[in-house]
């Protein structure tokens, strides 16, 4: 897992840690304007899905899951091309998206563009119960967000 902010990124290792999993969860800085460094280096020997300065190839992942990712244009633009970058061909992008953000429609658009084929997936009603395919989303409720599955179709 990663993210841009330092702080962010410290706090995953001690989540990770805390809860047992560093063995299957490797967390790094992930810059979208530059994701061909990272402020970590991989000295453990798990592979990464960036670019280190080290490093000569970057390995591609088959899914990418993201949530509340985007605020403007420039994030919708640089998340689009970390994807494109980062994701194996046919790969899955699951991402989780607030509907009040800018930089949405700019970002589903581009990937509309790129060949990436959305899904919307359904908010569970909890006072209806559980619906076949769909979502719950903590916190307030998930009424203003959106989940989404991106197939890449290239």
């Amino acid at each position: 897992c990663s993210d841009g902010v330092d702080e962010i990124v410290n706090a995953l290792k001690v989540n990770i840690t805390d809860n047992g999993l560093e063995d299957c969860i490797q967390v790094q800085h992930l810059d979208w304007n530059d994701y061909t460094t990272t402020t970590d280096s991989i000295d453990d020997g798990k592979e990464s899905a960036v670019t280190s300065s080290s490093s000569a190839t970057t390995k591609k992942v088959d899914t990418i899951l993201f949530a509340d990712c985007i605020y403007n244009d420039e994030c919708a633009i640089a998340l689009r091309q970390t994807i494109s970058h980062l994701l194996k061909p046919g790969g899955n992008v699951i991402g989780v998206l607030p509907d009040f953000r800018v930089g949405l429609q700019l970002f589903e658009k581009k990937m509309r563009e790129n060949h990436f084929m959305p899904t919307h997936i359904p908010i569970i009603d909890m006072e209806e119960g559980q619906q076949d395919g769909a979502f719950a989303c903590s916190g307030g409720g998930g009424k203003e967000y959106r989940l989404v599955l991106w197939r890449d179709a290239r």
